[in-house]
């Protein structure tokens, strides 16, 4: 193999590369996120109303807030502070 087919075949596998790490990661990345979202509001799942452009997250008791009440009761706690001696 030639220098000219080697980085043809370099440049092609670092674009199939990126176009998969780009997929996976965007993939990954959102799954990640809803499940940080879910966790915080102590949901176990979510419906998007399609309609009203609104969320509704869902407990395991069956409980429902809409996402403008979720996010009012989304509570926010201080790191707590580290002093050194």
């Amino acid at each position: 193999m030639g220098p000219f087919e080697q980085t043809l075949l370099t440049i092609i596998c670092m674009a199939a590369a990126f176009y998969w790490g780009k997929r996976e990661g965007s993939i990954a990345g959102s799954a990640q996120t809803w499940g940080v979202v879910l966790e915080a509001f102590d949901a176990s799942h979510c419906d998007w109303d399609q309609e009203d452009n609104e969320l509704t997250f869902t407990n395991e008791y069956g409980k429902k807030l809409n996402s403008s009440r979720a996010w009012g009761n989304a509570t926010y706690e201080e790191p707590s502070d580290i002093s050194s001696d």
